[in-house]
């Protein structure tokens, strides 16, 4: 069952971001370490964009780290300035757009899974279990948790390309739940292309392709297995006495 006002909270948690940056003034997140780093600064981007585009190489020096690919996308709206708004304001809506496609994508898999675990209930005849499991929405919670988490509004308003990195990671968790090997290779090229750290993913990700999201043990089979052959033996026991 899905949660009450989710799309209040959620239309509620996309505001706050949109309130903040537009409104919010000068918050000094990009000079903060924790928030953005070398490599996922929109600072640098802006500067090694301004390198490109003055036909010098924005990967000589130390100045940009990131991706060619981030630098073709996110540099021209850098550069861009009207209405007396900074640049990053158009980048910082960009990550608002992306944040909230990344909590729709959760919510999908937090449904996939519930659906597949439910599934696997009632293939082992334990439809109790499934009527008794709490009927709040895991992908409506999941997702709530990731608009509301603190981490992610810092990140999304703090003019680092975070909220991009985190979208690929959760297409590519999205394809590996729902079987779909082409968008979870997708995802796992761009993420592990923006960042190295979700190459461990790997492994998880080639269990769920191969063998689904909540796929029961075969151990659990053959203890099914075992209890319906006791009950018919005692049935059988009690019949011919």
């Amino acid at each position: 069952m899905a949660i009450r006002h989710y799309w209040s909270m959620a239309v509620a948690a996309v505001g706050f971001r949109l309130v903040l940056v537009l409104f919010g003034g000068d918050l000094h997140l990009a000079s903060r370490p924790e928030v953005s780093t070398p490599l996922t600064s929109l600072r640098r981007l802006a500067e090694g964009y301004w390198l490109k585009q003055a036909s010098m190489s924005p990967y000589s020096g130390s100045m940009y780290h990131g991706s060619p690919l981030l630098l073709s996308v996110l540099g021209p709206l850098t550069s861009k300035r009207s209405g007396g708004h900074h640049s990053h304001i158009y980048c910082s809506l960009v990550f608002v757009a992306v944040d909230f496609i990344a909590a729709m994508l959760i919510r999908s898999t937090g449904r996939t899974l519930q659906m597949a675990r439910n599934r696997s209930l009632k293939s082992l005849d334990l439809r109790k279990s499934v009527n008794n499991s709490v009927n709040v929405s895991a992908g409506d919670t999941a997702s709530l948790i990731y608009l509301w988490n603190p981490w992610t509004i810092i990140t999304c308003v703090g003019s680092c390309t975070s909220p991009i990195e985190n979208l690929m990671v959760v297409i590519m968790l999205h394809g590996a739940c729902s079987r779909l090997a082409p968008l979870a290779a997708f995802g796992y090229v761009m993420a592990t292309h923006l960042s190295l750290y979700p190459a461990i993913l790997i492994l998880p990700v080639a269990l769920l392709l191969g063998y689904g999201p909540d796929t029961p043990p075969t151990k659990v089979f053959l203890q099914k297995g075992l209890s319906a052959n006791k009950i018919d033996m005692s049935d059988n026991g009690k019949a011919l006495f």
